[in-house]
């Protein structure tokens, strides 16, 4: 494992905002720095899709949006990869793990998804907890009493399962739709998130869930 000052890791940097996306106007076409062409959704096609989702799956719509999450986020990590080798001649799994953090977080938000952080408080008890400010789902479906951001975990459920070299799930614990100030995400095992599942599901907030992690109620 290589540590931080091994690299120059922003020496150059091609995060830098109005510079990571080209913009053709003539075309109308705006590409990735891998020539990956992107799409600007508009809010009022994100609320025709939960609208839509709603009506269609009901209950279903919570594992339809994990699910194009999971796959959202396999691809974002793929082309990821190729910046890194076209940006740094370096593998992904040859750079430190800051590093990764560091530009996940600047793509995070170059792509409009929000403000990414991790938190390592309960990482003794196999868990990771990422908070999103301004989360593009619920921030546009506004507060409907209920999580909505299941597409946002299914994108860091991919991230770190590619990330930790392992089968990672994520559930949404707090949520602007339920009135939150941000969204919290806790990433870890399928059987430990389908716990805080069910937790979210009975009324726990926050506090609460992490109090009953750390006594071990996980098992």
């Amino acid at each position: 494992m290589k540590v931080e000052s091994d690299l120059p890791i922003f020496a150059k940097n091609p995060y830098r905002e109005g510079e990571y996306f080209s913009l053709n106007v003539r075309n109308g076409v705006i590409r990735s720095p891998i020539g990956t062409r992107m799409v600007a959704i508009p809010e009022d096609l994100v609320l025709g899709l939960a609208a839509g989702l709603e009506e269609e799956c009901g209950s279903a719509t919570k594992v339809v949006l994990y699910a194009c999450g999971r796959n959202w986020g396999q691809r974002f990590m793929k082309r990821l990869g190729i910046e890194t080798r076209q940006f740094y001649q370096r593998d992904q799994a040859e750079l430190p793990l800051h590093f990764h953090t560091q530009v996940l977080r600047r793509v995070w938000a170059l792509y409009g998804w929000g403000l990414l952080q991790f938190d390592h408080s309960t990482s003794d008890k196999g868990l990771l907890e990422a908070i999103v400010e301004n989360a593009m789902y619920s921030d546009v479906v506004g507060n409907v009493g209920k999580t909505t951001d299941h597409i946002i975990a299914g994108v860091l459920a991919a991230i770190l399962s590619e990330l930790a070299g392992r089968e990672l799930h994520a559930v949404e614990i707090c949520c602007k739709s339920k009135g939150d100030a941000r969204c919290h995400f806790m990433i870890g095992t399928e059987a430990r998130t389908k716990i805080l599942d069910s937790w979210v599901r009975e009324g726990r907030k926050r506090r609460e869930i992490l109090d009953a992690i750390a006594r071990d109620e996980l098992g």
